[in-house]
């Protein structure tokens, strides 16, 4: 898929993988795993700079609206916490927020956290279905909810309306995600998702929405989704940043590729 914008800088390098180098080991449900996350080299991070999103301006800019985004939400988190939270608790085992390591700006990691929507031994009883777990991952690692047997009754409900994304505007308050960016990704799922394409993954903050949201969400492909977040790391604008987040109302209000 070929995407209008911005071109992809050429002297973008990884330095090896080491204990120096390493920012994050990749630490998904079942726990750490060995494989370290390749942060950028000296060589990439001075490429970055040709990447708009990368800017002093444009990141002052995004800073100044996640803050005047993060108090209102987090209101709303905070009204909202104890009503989820029963219904979690008198439906399911297990704690109200789920929290998980991912990646973050510069390899950086980022505790990102939301209402729990599956029960507490999710990925045991998704690895007890070989033929399913072959398909979840060769979809990317995603799969449809309407077969995804750890998902429970109440967090259909809030993924469906993405409320289970709400305790993010914690994260938006402590300036480990941003309003827009690409979507937050484990450790394990960045070269995967991302191969060659990782420094710009890397060289932005998660986003709570962004063009991958606007453009399908779960239906997206992977190669679409990382072609996606090479054009919105090469072709940044405030007034495009905007322009996403007025598209993303009607998405979460049709879960349209809510999954």
């Amino acid at each position: 898929m070929h995407l209008n914008g911005g071109t992809r800088p050429s002297t973008f390098e990884f330095a090896p993988v080491g204990a120096a180098t390493s920012r994050l080991a990749p630490t998904g449900p079942g726990g750490p795993s060995s494989a370290p996350v390749r942060a950028p080299s000296p060589t990439s991070i001075a490429a970055s700079r040709a990447v708009p999103v990368c800017s002093l301006p444009a990141r002052a800019m995004k800073r100044a609206m996640d803050l005047l985004a993060a108090i209102p939400l987090c209101v709303v988190f905070a009204i909202a916490y104890p009503l989820i939270a029963i219904a979690l608790k008198a439906t399911s085992r297990g704690p109200v927020l789920f929290r998980q390591v991912r990646v973050g700006r510069d390899g950086q990691p980022v505790t990102v956290y939301k209402f729990r929507s599956m029960v507490v031994d999710a990925e045991g009883r998704l690895e007890r279905d070989p033929e399913l777990y072959r398909q979840y991952v060769e979809n990317g690692f995603k799969i449809s909810a309407s077969v995804d047997p750890r998902i429970t009754k109440v967090g259909r409900v809030l993924r469906r309306t993405s409320l289970d994304e709400l305790p993010q505007a914690m994260c938006l308050l402590f300036g480990t995600m941003s309003l827009v960016g690409p979507r937050p990704v484990l450790p394990d799922e960045l070269d995967v998702l991302y191969g060659d394409d990782s420094p710009y993954y890397l060289v932005c903050k998660p986003g709570l929405t962004g063009l991958w949201q606007v453009s399908g969400r779960s239906n997206v492909t992977d190669r679409d989704r990382a072609d996606l977040d090479v054009e919105y790391a090469t072709s940044w604008t405030l007034t495009r940043d905007l322009k996403i987040l007025l598209r993303t109302i009607p998405v979460v209000l049709s879960a349209h590729g809510a999954h």
